[in-house]
């Protein structure tokens, strides 16, 4: 997703017989390239809402400052830390790109 980044242990995988939503709902995908992985770069848009700025106010996704200068994320991932939600209630959360570089 473009600008957030989260841990892969942390993934939610839902299918269609998981989880039923029974209002439909709108959602779209803003495609902006593939990295180097051939994962899909972008934002998730649903009900008019962006699910990757929602993810990182809840906890679930850092924002990735090497690729984003967004005010409203850096904000977000302050307040999601010091409300201590989701990856933040660790005291020594490490985040993918510093995780990637350890030997484990």
């Amino acid at each position: 997703m473009a600008i957030v980044q989260y841990p892969s242990k942390y993934y939610l995988v839902y299918t269609n017989n998981f989880h039923v939503q029974k209002k439909p709902f709108d959602y779209l995908i803003e495609y902006s390239k593939l990295d180097r992985n051939k994962r899909i770069i972008g934002t998730i848009w649903l009900n008019n809402e962006n699910i990757n700025l929602k993810m990182v106010e809840n906890g679930f996704a850092w924002h990735f400052k090497k690729y984003s200068t967004s005010i409203i994320f850096a904000k977000a991932e302050i307040k999601a830390k010091s409300m201590k939600k989701g990856l933040w209630i660790q005291n020594n959360a490490i985040a993918p790109w510093e995780y990637r570089h350890t030997k484990h």
